[in-house]
């Protein structure tokens, strides 16, 4: 009975142990989640008084934080990485719009504002794929499910999605490029 109880504290103080070095690594920054990252630079942005900076990056915290109260996990835990990438994408791509109308109209303040902006956030977001590595890594996703027409698309996405790298690849190129390789 003894020895059992030992195992059981033994193991117990291994766990805390495990959580105390990964939360000291995470305050040390070196496994801090991109949502921190941000708080960071809003701090960075706050003490270097660049107002720009850091209107975008109050904006991109309150995206997150707007997500996180629509899924009810508002001070329980954090989004993840890949979701916060996700919001910041959706942000990028809104600006990216929004600089097409701006063309439209001739408004060249309000182009270089977008711009900007896009400047900010994509500094948070890792480097997406080119063209060829987006190509090679498709190919090897249809010859391994063995693909034949476009209606394996959605087999093809789900596989590209459940990749660790899914952030890194513009999903209409990817679209693009399965409608050549499979008509």
């Amino acid at each position: 009975m003894l020895l059992k109880t030992n195992k059981y504290y033994l193991f117990l103080l291994n766990l805390i142990i495990i959580y105390i070095s990964n939360f000291v690594k995470q305050i040390k920054g070196k496994v801090m989640s991109l949502k921190n990252k941000i708080k960071a630079e809003i701090i960075a942005a706050m003490k270097a008084k660049d107002s720009n900076k850091l209107d975008i990056l109050r904006l991109m915290s309150s995206f997150i934080s707007n997500k996180e109260i629509a899924l009810g996990i508002k001070g329980k835990e954090d989004l993840n990485d890949n979701e916060v990438m996700n919001i910041l994408k959706s942000m990028v791509k809104s600006r990216e719009n929004a600089i097409v109308e701006y063309e439209k109209i001739n408004d060249t303040d309000s182009i270089a504002n977008e711009k900007r902006e896009i400047e900010i956030i994509v500094n948070f977001l890792p480097k997406p794929y080119n063209e060829s590595e987006t190509i090679a890594i498709v190919e090897n996703i249809i010859k391994d499910i063995n693909a034949n027409s476009v209606k394996d698309t959605g087999k093809i996405m789900s596989v590209l999605n459940a990749r660790e790298d899914a952030n890194k690849f513009n999903k209409t190129l990817v679209a693009k490029i399965i409608k050549e390789k499979l008509n």
